[in-house]
């Protein structure tokens, strides 16, 4: 998880800054838009504690995870989600289908509200989505596991064009607020 985490902040760090310079803003006024980017990647990791807590609390790896955190050893719990992240196919946040229905949500946030930290958090939302699918596109795979649900195979091909597609929504976004 350090890698990933390194990745996300240093990628949405970098978007923020070009937003703010492209876009001239540079009073204090739009520190709450940074701070709820910052926010918004790390919102979808919830994903794996709604998974552990209410989606499979009966598989071994949900009950360890519990224990760990029953103990107070949150930072060893965080750290074996990351390593068994893999075996965990069912996340509600990382699926195609709730990538799509919270990107409309999105651009209904960015388009008609003024809220600086409601705009940054959706970004960020969407952000840590690029960057996970990107990663997973540079290791050669293919983006088949989020849709899953939908029980759709893509191509890397299909995965890329998806990725592109999400990419320049994301950035058109973030350039239009």
């Amino acid at each position: 998880m350090p890698k990933q985490i390194i990745t996300l902040v240093s990628v949405g760090g970098l978007y923020f800054a070009l937003i703010l310079l492209l876009r001239n803003f540079f009073s204090l006024e739009h520190l709450a838009f940074v701070v709820g980017g910052l926010v918004g990647i790390y919102v979808p990791y919830l994903d794996s504690v709604i998974y552990v807590y209410a989606l499979r609390p009966h598989e071994v790896s949900s009950q360890r995870v519990a224990n760990m955190v029953a103990q107070s050893k949150i930072g060893q719990a965080a750290e074996f989600i990351s390593r068994t992240n893999s075996e965990r196919s069912k996340l509600v946040f990382h699926s195609a289908l709730f990538q799509s229905i919270f990107a409309i949500f999105a651009f209904f946030v960015m388009s008609s509200s003024s809220n600086q930290l409601g705009r940054g958090l959706v970004l960020g939302f969407l952000l840590h989505y690029v960057v996970l699918q990107g990663s997973e596109l540079v290791k050669g795979h293919t983006l088949s596991g989020w849709f899953s649900d939908l029980h759709i195979s893509l191509t890397q091909q299909a995965s890329l064009f998806y990725w592109l597609i999400h990419f320049g929504f994301v950035v058109l976004l973030g350039l239009n607020f």
